[in-house]
């Protein structure tokens, strides 16, 4: 069978950042934006956010979780979801959208992080 259209999709990101133990502050590592509020800066053991906007049939989703290894060490999860449910796409340019959605994850990821974990997240010159 072929599809006729495809009603929603869904592009969906869980990104797990490793910052180092000491005089972690979850400030350094992310970034107030519309997604993650003021007071989880100042954050260093536990904490969970997850907040989304829709705008033109397309929702945007952050949830942060702020946890600690067993030996302390902590993790930070940025987990970032776009939906796009519009009138029913052609099964032609649906990688088109994908692209665009993939942009937009990776924009609001950017969003979502400090200058500090972009140089973390930098590979290492060979």
């Amino acid at each position: 069978a072929t599809p006729k259209g495809i009603e929603a999709v869904t592009l969906r990101y869980i990104d797990r950042i490793l910052p180092p133990a000491d005089g972690f502050h979850l400030g350094d590592w992310i970034s107030e934006n519309a997604f993650l509020p003021s007071r989880l800066m100042c954050a260093s053991e536990d904490a969970f956010c997850q907040s989304g906007l829709t705008e033109s049939g397309m929702t945007e989703v952050v949830a942060m979780r702020l946890q600690r290894e067993q030996g302390g060490n902590p993790v930070i999860h940025l987990d970032t979801a776009i939906s796009l449910a519009s009138p029913v796409l052609a099964p032609d340019p649906l990688v088109s959208s994908l692209n665009d959605l993939h942009t937009r994850v990776v924009q609001i990821f950017q969003e979502c992080i400090s200058e500090k974990t972009k140089a973390l997240l930098e590979p290492e010159p060979e």
